[in-house]
C-alpha cells in the first residue's frame, strides 16, 4: 500500500472537516480518547467528555506522535452529539496492525461510522 505523507495537523483537521461535510457529518470536533468511547449496543454510545476541554490539544499531541512514527494516523468520527461530532485520533501499533486498520504507512486515514448514530455524553466522576 502506498501514498502521500501525512500532512500537518492543521491540514489533517481541514481534510477531515471536508470529510466530515461530504458525508453530512457536523464539523464541529469535540475530540474524545479511543478509552472514552463506550458503545453500550450496536446503536447506543456513550462519550465521556471533559466539560471545559474540547480535546483538541490531545488529539494534536497524539497526531504528531503518530506522524513521528512513520506508521500512519487516522481520526476517525465516531458519533454524533447534537451538533458536535465525536472524534478519535490513533496510530497503529506496527505494521501488521497498520495492514489490518487499513491506515496508509506514514500516511492519514479518514473514517466515518456507518451507520451515523447519535451518542449519549457522560462526564468522568472525577
Amino acid at each position: 500500500m502506498t501514498s502521500e505523507p501525512c500532512p500537518e495537523w492543521a491540514e489533517a483537521r481541514r481534510r477531515f472537516a471536508d470529510c466530515l461535510r461530504s458525508q453530512g457529518w457536523p464539523e464541529a470536533i469535540q475530540w474524545v480518547g479511543a478509552g472514552d468511547v463506550q458503545r453500550v449496543s450496536p446503536s447506543e454510545i456513550v462519550v465521556y467528555l471533559r466539560a471545559d476541554d474540547d480535546g483538541t490539544a490531545e488529539a494534536e499531541r497524539l497526531f504528531e506522535r503518530g506522524r513521528r512514527a512513520g506508521l500512519g494516523v487516522m481520526l476517525d468520527a465516531v458519533c454524533t452529539w447534537g451538533d458536535v461530532t465525536c472524534a478519535t485520533v490513533s496510530s497503529p501499533r506496527d505494521e501488521r496492525e497498520g495492514e489490518l486498520e487499513r491506515c496508509p504507512p506514514a500516511g492519514l486515514k479518514l473514517s466515518v461510522a456507518v451507520p451515523r448514530l447519535a451518542g449519549t455524553a457522560r462526564w468522568p466522576a472525577c
